[in-house]
């Protein structure tokens, strides 16, 4: 009939649509090949991208880290080791200067002037002693802080190679941030396996160097009646991670 399909037409038709099911069948089956098993991660292509910039809080490490802990409560120990040092010079002082008091209207002029020369002299001898100490005190504990820094360095570095970063910033310095690029508590728990107290040295016979300088007239004029009021306290501890001068 004119028009109509003829039966070679249909066949190929057929044929057609068959190898369209034999292709999708075929890629089908090639998908669920490549897909990965349920449960399974994805490949490293797939997944997100591993942090590249982490914080630190710098200050909490030199804080909790145990060393920096142990040497802030040696730096008291030794603070108010000074002070009492300090407190019983002034009690002997004042005891002394109590009994120049007493003594003033029984003793000849000169030698109640040549009691009081001396102990003039020997409230700037303290004086000077007091200050020497402290600042040696203060220079010691200083450098100790100055080593809990600079040991901190090659521990940061580390954990930016271990967590494949390219940089680490001070969480200070930070307005916001996801906490899970907050690295500290690795940075502590490193530093706790790397670092030790730094060993504070002290002189044995601390002289006048970053104290008073006995050359100086502020450091001795204006003494003459000094009394026992006149030595220094000791110093408080420093900041822990402070390197300041």
């Amino acid at each position: 009939m004119a028009g109509g399909p003829t039966i070679g037409s249909t066949a190929s038709i057929g044929q057609r649509r068959g190898l369209r099911r034999v292709a999708l069948a075929g890629l089908s089956a090639l998908i669920l090949q490549l897909s990965p098993p349920a449960g399974l991660p994805l490949a490293p292509a797939a997944r997100a991208q591993e942090p590249r910039i982490l914080v630190v809080s710098r200050g909490r490490v030199l804080e909790e880290a145990a060393a920096a802990r142990r040497l802030a409560e040696s730096e008291v120990a030794a603070t108010e080791a000074l002070q009492r040092d300090i407190d019983a010079v002034k009690a002997e002082l004042a005891a002394e200067e109590e009994e120049l008091t007493r003594l003033r209207a029984a003793l000849p002029r000169e030698e109640f002037e040549r009691r009081v020369a001396a102990f003039d002299q020997r409230v700037r001898e303290e004086r000077r002693r007091a200050q020497s100490l402290a600042a040696s005190l203060q220079r010691a504990y200083r450098d100790a802080r100055r080593q809990l820094v600079d040991a901190l360095a090659p521990i940061l570095d580390e954990v930016r190679t271990e967590r494949g970063a390219i940089a680490i910033l001070d969480a200070a310095s930070v307005l916001v941030a996801d906490p899970a690029i907050d690295v500290t508590g690795r940075v502590i728990e490193l530093y706790d396996q790397r670092v030790s107290v730094p060993v504070v040295v002290m002189p044995d016979e601390p002289g006048t160097r970053g104290g008073a300088d006995p050359s100086q007239p502020d450091a001795v004029e204006g003494t003459s009646g000094a009394g026992a009021g006149d030595i220094p306290a000791a110093p408080g501890p420093g900041p822990q991670g402070s390197v300041a001068d």
